[in-house]
């Protein structure tokens, strides 16, 4: 999966925020909230490798790589 930088995010979510600013509408504003939500909860993953079976994942969020 594809993975926005958090720079990403923040450019989006300000574009979206003056759409919302111009167009007040339900989709505009559902997405405002999402991407804000994912800025919130963004990771900057700090990766570890488990050396039985090579599976790495983020000691902050769990995910695995």
């Amino acid at each position: 999966m594809s993975e926005f930088t958090k720079e990403e995010l923040e450019h989006l979510y300000s574009h979206l925020k003056w759409a919302c600013d111009i167009e007040v509408t339900e989709k505009n504003i559902f997405l405002k909230n999402k991407i804000q939500s994912m800025i919130d909860n963004y990771c900057e993953h700090e990766w570890i490798t488990n050396p039985h079976d090579l599976i790495s994942h983020c000691c902050k969020c769990g995910v695995i790589k």
